[in-house]
């Protein structure tokens, strides 16, 4: 198996630990409200760099979150432990856990976007226009559903 070319590491929660239903305090409501926004500002760039740079931008805003590794031991599917960690090992993903785990969620659709437009951006006129935009509009849809869910303030696109 031959690692793939992206530089980018995508963490992500593992399933039992999404937030769903949380209150979140004012500071975390405007730091998610703030990177949304800019997101999705970033998402009506017309260049993929200028995109990217925004997206970088609404990553900072996060700031730093307190990750630990996540055990693996039982994935409830069918798959076996080894086989995920393969999966992941192949797609630079890391299972973390986390006690902001909202903060987190939202950080993996915009480290999941950036890498997204940076692969658009290298194959060029390769890649199904039309594809390409369904895409990004499930990225748009995403990121208004998380709003929704904690129940955040996000310019309307």
């Amino acid at each position: 198996m031959t690692e793939n070319e992206f530089d980018s590491e995508l963490d992500l929660l593992i399933p039992g630990d999404m937030p769903i239903a949380h209150s979140l305090n004012p500071q975390t409501a405007e730091k998610l409200s703030r990177a949304l926004g800019i997101f999705l500002q970033a998402l009506r760039e017309t260049s993929a760099s200028d995109a990217l740079r925004e997206i970088d931008r609404a990553i900072k805003c996060l700031g730093e979150i307190e990750i630990t590794p996540a055990d693996i031991a039982n994935t409830k599917t069918f798959l076996k432990s080894k086989e995920v960690r393969d999966y992941d090992r192949y797609f630079k993903i890391n299972r973390i856990q986390t006690p902001e785990p909202e903060i987190a969620l939202v950080k993996g659709l915009l480290t999941n976007t950036q890498t997204f437009i940076s692969l658009c951006q290298q194959c060029g006129d390769r890649l199904d226009s039309e594809q390409v935009a369904i895409q990004q509009q499930g990225f748009v849809t995403y990121a208004k559903l998380l709003a929704r869910n904690f129940n955040l303030d996000i310019p309307d696109t």
